[in-house]
């Protein structure tokens, strides 16, 4: 695990000995993400630096920049490829072998012996450079989820990258410019979506994609991209279950793969409680790790006690708490360099400062809800796709609760045309309701004109339609794999866990899960008819002998859900949020209108904790504003 950088001066344009300054600086910026070693690449056009967090072979030869045994490839990688000692057999069959036992090592020597395609072979979340000295061109590559992040500045053929976006803020060139459009994005998405960045000219690469780049400038494509496939459907429940349970077993036991302590995030909802139960069948004891607040017998620690006692972990609780919170807020927004529009960094960046005293390695249920359907709306969704209309009452009263604006834009867009493309509209129409109708109220002037012209139903509907699903079930289930959720699943860990120099691992984001998931029907999914709702039927059954049945039976809890945010919204939190809703440059920039805001604010007790995340969206923007712009 590593945060990388680099910047490829095609033209020559930049003094070379100020851009080994410039890495320098950004390396320090990256500092968190790599303590262990940083190192530098200077020759050319090619400026490349890596800062270390060892976790495989963690001697100083398998540091980086690493350059290959020929002298013409040098590789700059962020992550972990989990099958690195499968693939390094394999290559030792055919007279290639590594003289570390890096897993970058395997990457370099995969890349250079199959080209692009390796991508296919590799296991493991990742974003990493690699420079052809001979060709002048470089290439770069994400992981299939997006685990890794990779944001990009290219202007005037100087490609520049890293890790965070607070390392490419070091180059003079590129310069703080808000971008708008992404502001919007993220009120929709809780954080920024790529390709987007909530500075202009800054780029996020999107999961699954690779990119090349040369003096001629940049050619970026997909890599991978699953479709719906009846024809590979698991038909048979105990066929499903096997699948479940095998694929499991061996995904937690390559991602334990590791020189360092590990342990497992457990929050005491069943995808963590499977991970800790697949990991006590093969290892010694490990280390669990909770985080939530007391409260009078439906907090988490009680259900994650029940699993660590079962499987024999060493457990550490930590009782979330509201005070020394200005700090915690300003280490947020300064770890992000963005705007998210979510209470959940709170909790991961507290949980991970706790357990980094303890590991280095963590393992989090991350991707089960969105891969089996263990949300309550998957029920609702399934249950419209065998109804076959606006009958059911859910769905139709979400239908009804659409602002008439945004109605209009869905109509507009599906018009006469077929069911499955309303069904493509529809659920991500029905998502936005509550954001679409805060924005309504509280844009200003230059928030609603890029709401004109910026749609993120598109962004959410393009998911349905790369995945080619008849159903609202499936289509939404990948959307919220690779749009929806991206906040929670990869934002959240990667950002506060690096933060605090913690890696953290999810089994439920491996792309064999994530395949296998897919040949499961809807039907054997969930089992709506069922009187708890039937979420995640499946995969509680595969669960039900390695589990105590309290946990397999228990409701759906989200993480954090117990924390009582809202309480502390009007107590402890009132000054700092009035003062950020009611901030001038909102006014100033023509953002928000801060009386409506307010009033939204001060009536908000009687409303829900989603107006409330809304309004602390924006107190998150009122404060990156502050810190990262003169206003």
């Amino acid at each position: 695990m590593c945060g990388i950088c680099g910047v490829i001066d095609f033209n020559g344009l930049k003094q070379s000995e100020k851009l080994r300054e410039q890495v320098a600086g950004m390396l320090i910026r990256l500092h968190h993400r790599g303590p262990d070693a940083k190192g530098t690449y200077h020759e050319g056009a090619a400026h490349l630096g890596s800062s270390r967090l060892a976790i495989l072979d963690r001697t100083q030869e398998a540091n980086q920049p690493m350059i290959s045994s020929d002298g013409n490839y040098i590789i700059v990688f962020n992550g972990e490829i989990y099958n690195y000692i499968e693939l390094r057999r394999d290559l030792e069959r055919r007279g290639i072998f590594c003289r570390t036992k890096s897993d970058t090592e395997v990457l370099l020597n995969i890349f250079m012996d199959k080209g692009e395609s390796c991508l296919h072979d590799l296991r493991g979340m990742f974003a990493f450079a690699v420079w052809n000295k001979a060709k002048q061109t470089l290439f770069v590559a994400r992981d299939r989820m997006g685990e890794k992040p990779f944001v990009y500045h290219y202007e005037n053929g100087v490609f520049s990258f890293a890790s965070e976006i607070k390392a490419l803020l070091e180059l003079p060139w590129v310069k703080k410019k808000i971008n708008f459009p992404a502001l919007h994005y993220c009120l929709h998405f809780i954080t920024v979506p790529a390709p987007y960045s909530a500075f202009e000219g800054i780029h996020k690469l999107p999961p699954s994609t690779k990119m090349r780049i040369n003096s001629k400038g940049i050619v970026a494509e997909r890599y991978w991209q699953p479709r719906y496939r009846p024809d590979v459907f698991m038909k048979d429940p105990k066929e499903c279950m096997q699948a479940i349970n095998q694929c499991l077993s061996e995904t937690v036991h390559i991602m334990c793969r590791s020189e360092v302590p590990l342990g497992v995030m457990l929050s005491g909802g069943l995808d963590s409680s499977a991970i800790v139960a697949s990991i006590a069948q093969h290892h010694k004891r490990i280390d669990t790790f909770c985080v939530s607040k007391k409260n009078s017998g439906d907090d988490e620690f009680a259900a994650a006690s029940v699993v660590a006692n079962h499987c024999g972990t060493r457990h550490h609780e930590l009782e979330f708490r509201h005070d020394n919170y200005l700090s915690l807020f300003h280490e947020i927004v300064k770890s992000y360099s963005e705007p998210v529009v979510s209470f959940g960094p709170l909790h991961t960046h507290v949980l991970s400062r706790f357990i980094k005293e303890h590991i280095t390695v963590a393992l989090t249920g991350n991707g089960g809800d969105e891969l089996f359907g263990g949300y309550n709306e998957h029920r609702n969704l399934l249950e419209y796709d065998q109804s076959g209309g606006f009958e059911h009452d859910h769905i139709g009263r979400k239908v009804e609760q659409i602002p008439p604006d945004l109605a209009r834009k869905v109509y507009q867009r599906y018009g006469d045309q077929t069911r499955l493309e309303r069904k493509r509209y529809l659920y991500a129409a029905m998502r936005f309701v509550p954001i679409s109708s805060f924005c309504a109220r509280v844009y200003g002037t230059r928030m609603k004109e890029v709401s004109v012209n910026y749609d993120p139903l598109q962004l959410f509907v393009e998911q349905h339609e790369r995945y080619g699903a008849p159903n609202m079930f499936d289509g939404a289930l990948y959307q919220q794999l690779m749009q929806g959720s991206q906040h929670a699943l990869v934002d959240f860990p990667d950002i506060s866990g690096m933060a605090h120099s913690v890696e953290y691992r999810s089994p439920f984001l491996d792309v064999r899960m994530v395949e296998m998931g897919m040949r499961i029907p809807a039907t054997i999914k969930i089992r709506p008819e069922l009187q708890d709702g039937g979420g995640k039927w499946i995969f509680r059954n595969a669960l039900k002998h390695s589990l105590p049945q309290e946990i397999v039976k228990m409701n759906k809890v989200g993480f954090g859900a117990t924390i009582p945010y809202k309480q502390w919204f009007f107590t402890a939190w009132f000054k700092f949020l009035e003062e950020k809703l009611s901030n001038p440059v909102l006014e100033d920039l023509q953002l928000f209108q801060t009386k409506e805001l307010l009033d939204m604010f001060y009536n908000g007790a009687r409303g829900g904790l989603l107006l409330l995340e809304h309004l602390w969206g924006v107190a998150m923007i009122s404060m990156w504003l502050d810190n990262y712009f003169e206003t």
